[in-house]
């Protein structure tokens, strides 16, 4: 006999919401994660040091990670806002934000993809010569279309 037979409409309409979120969660979230190719300095072309791609691999604002990262940004800002309204100035404002701005970045960043970069992400981030770095890491971030999960034919 057919179970379906047996399900009360309530039942039915559980299980069809059931299925239709888990169809959602599959087809609809992004992922955790996704591989930047890093571009070199006139943005024409992979970045090539030593013979291997630069590749970062980046959380996305989705990721517990990346929603850790913007928590910690808000409240960052919600402390400068309180100094503020309390009459206190950041006279290292500058100072300040590229160290937030770094430590945004490499709370978003899973991990570099080379062989022989000598440099740890906090250390790639703060070198302002690598800026064009941090700036791609920044823009791939804001791309919620950078973390989508692969499509799949109907």
């Amino acid at each position: 006999m057919n179970d379906l037979a047996n399900t009360s409409p309530e039942q039915l309409n559980a299980q069809a919401v059931a299925a239709l979120r888990a169809k959602a969660v599959a087809e609809l979230e992004m992922l955790d994660y996704a591989v930047l190719d890093v571009q070199d300095i006139h943005d024409a072309d992979d970045l090539i040091f030593d013979g291997h791609k630069l590749k970062i691999e980046v959380y996305s604002s989705g990721s517990d990670e990346g929603v850790r990262a913007a928590h910690k940004v808000a409240y960052q800002a919600q402390l400068r806002s309180m100094g503020l309204v309390r009459g206190k100035v950041d006279k290292k404002y500058g100072e300040t934000s590229d160290k937030e701005e770094v430590d945004r970045l490499v709370a978003h960043t899973k991990s570099i993809i080379h062989p022989t970069w000598p440099f740890s992400a906090r250390e790639t981030y703060e070198n302002h010569r690598f800026g064009y770095i941090g700036k791609q890491v920044s823009k791939f971030i804001a791309e919620d279309g950078n973390f989508a999960k692969p499509s799949t034919p109907s």
